[in-house]
Protein backbone atom coordinates (compact mmCIF):
# COMPACT_ATOMS: atom_id res chain seq x y z
CA UNK A 1 0.00 0.00 0.00
CA UNK A 2 2.73 2.41 1.14
CA UNK A 3 4.72 1.69 -2.77
CA UNK A 4 1.67 2.32 -4.67
CA UNK A 5 1.02 5.67 -2.75
CA UNK A 6 4.49 6.67 -3.33
CA UNK A 7 4.70 5.57 -7.12
CA UNK A 8 1.06 7.87 -7.36
CA UNK A 9 2.92 10.52 -5.97
CA UNK A 10 5.52 10.49 -7.66
CA UNK A 11 3.73 10.56 -11.15
CA UNK A 12 1.95 13.36 -9.64
CA UNK A 13 5.11 15.28 -9.54
CA UNK A 14 6.06 14.08 -12.49
CA UNK A 15 2.92 15.81 -13.79
CA UNK A 16 3.29 19.14 -12.37
CA UNK A 17 7.30 19.32 -12.95
CA UNK A 18 6.19 18.99 -17.13
CA UNK A 19 3.50 21.59 -16.66
CA UNK A 20 6.11 24.03 -15.74
CA UNK A 21 7.80 24.08 -18.84
CA UNK A 22 7.28 27.91 -19.66
CA UNK A 23 8.84 28.23 -15.94
CA UNK A 24 11.77 26.30 -16.81
CA UNK A 25 12.33 28.53 -20.29
CA UNK A 26 12.22 31.79 -17.85
CA UNK A 27 15.16 30.03 -15.99
CA UNK A 28 17.90 30.32 -18.81
CA UNK A 29 20.35 32.41 -17.90
CA UNK A 30 20.47 31.17 -14.25
CA UNK A 31 22.30 29.24 -13.18
CA UNK A 32 20.33 25.70 -12.23
CA UNK A 33 21.80 22.29 -10.62
CA UNK A 34 20.38 19.49 -10.70
CA UNK A 35 21.92 16.97 -8.40
CA UNK A 36 21.03 12.88 -8.94
CA UNK A 37 21.81 9.68 -7.22
CA UNK A 38 23.09 6.89 -9.10
CA UNK A 39 21.27 4.18 -7.34
CA UNK A 40 18.05 6.39 -7.48
CA UNK A 41 15.07 4.75 -9.29
CA UNK A 42 13.42 6.39 -12.35
CA UNK A 43 13.73 10.26 -11.31
CA UNK A 44 11.34 12.99 -12.25
CA UNK A 45 14.32 15.32 -11.89
CA UNK A 46 16.24 14.12 -15.24
CA UNK A 47 13.28 15.74 -16.68
CA UNK A 48 14.01 18.59 -15.01
CA UNK A 49 17.42 18.82 -15.92
CA UNK A 50 16.81 18.58 -19.53
CA UNK A 51 13.95 21.05 -19.27
CA UNK A 52 15.57 24.07 -18.18
CA UNK A 53 18.37 25.66 -20.47
CA UNK A 54 21.61 25.56 -19.41
CA UNK A 55 20.94 23.13 -16.29
CA UNK A 56 24.22 21.18 -14.84
CA UNK A 57 23.37 17.98 -14.28
CA UNK A 58 25.48 15.74 -11.89
CA UNK A 59 24.90 12.13 -10.63
CA UNK A 60 26.57 11.55 -7.75
CA UNK A 61 28.04 7.76 -7.74
CA UNK A 62 26.94 5.28 -4.80
CA UNK A 63 24.02 7.08 -3.50
CA UNK A 64 20.54 6.55 -4.00
CA UNK A 65 17.87 9.20 -3.40
CA UNK A 66 19.29 11.57 -0.43
CA UNK A 67 22.89 12.39 -1.92
CA UNK A 68 23.33 15.08 0.30
CA UNK A 69 22.49 12.80 3.34
CA UNK A 70 24.92 9.89 1.94
CA UNK A 71 28.26 11.93 1.05
CA UNK A 72 27.92 15.35 2.28
CA UNK A 73 31.47 16.74 1.97
CA UNK A 74 31.11 15.68 -2.36
CA UNK A 75 27.34 17.03 -2.38
CA UNK A 76 28.72 20.29 -0.72
CA UNK A 77 32.23 20.23 -3.05
CA UNK A 78 29.51 20.53 -5.90
CA UNK A 79 27.58 23.10 -5.08
CA UNK A 80 30.37 24.90 -3.98
CA UNK A 81 32.00 24.39 -7.39
CA UNK A 82 28.85 25.80 -9.09
CA UNK A 83 28.59 28.68 -6.77
CA UNK A 84 32.19 29.93 -7.15
CA UNK A 85 32.01 28.96 -11.39
CA UNK A 86 29.13 31.75 -11.62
Amino acid sequence: MQFRIQMILRRSIFKVILALESFFAALSGVPTLVILGELDGPNPLDQLAAEIPGAKKVVMAETAHHPFMEKPAEFNQIVLDLSLAT
